[in-house]
């Protein structure tokens, strides 16, 4: 009976711990495009000051 229970607990952490993960992984894919996203931001904002004002108007 103890090592009936002491397997669904392991089951119920393992389950846990992989959705942890999950969730984990997620935000990282998050962060990794809004970085990725502000500094093509930042390179298109650099490279339009790079322009001279003549060739914009």
């Amino acid at each position: 009976m103890l090592k009936l229970a002491m397997t669904a607990v392991g089951e119920v952490l393992a389950q846990d711990r992989t959705r942890h993960r999950a969730e984990l992984e997620h935000e990282v894919a998050k962060l990794r495009a809004e970085f990725l996203a502000d500094r093509l931001e930042q390179e298109c904002v650099a490279k339009l000051q790079a322009v001279p004002p003549a060739k914009i108007a």
